[in-house]
């Protein structure tokens, strides 16, 4: 019964789950490791995201529309923004997007 209660208490990913949910994808190419095994980004790009809208589709699921553009590190200007549609939940303690049923 509490774990009903649990994810029927979860809200919306807010606009700055989705802008990091968009900032790992777009670093994740440029992920090295220290000695010691912890992952950084030493020249990654930049990421700006937009007119975040998410709709509840089941238990914890959300179907979120939104927009995103990237900057390389080593250019000056940003790319177009791009519309992404993305199903997202909450799982392992973060937001994560899940693969269409």
């Amino acid at each position: 019964m509490f774990a009903m209660l649990l994810i029927a208490a979860i809200a919306a990913p807010q606009p700055s789950d989705i802008h990091a949910i968009e900032v790992t994808r777009a670093t994740a190419p440029y992920v090295s490791h220290a000695r010691d095994g912890r992952a950084f980004v030493e020249f990654g790009p930049t990421v700006e995201t937009r007119n975040v809208s998410c709709n509840l589709q089941g238990e914890g699921i959300f179907d979120c529309a939104y927009e995103a553009r990237i900057k390389d590190f080593f250019v000056s200007d940003f790319g177009a923004w791009l519309p992404k549609r993305e199903r997202i939940a909450f799982r392992d303690n973060c937001w994560q997007i899940v693969s269409p049923k």
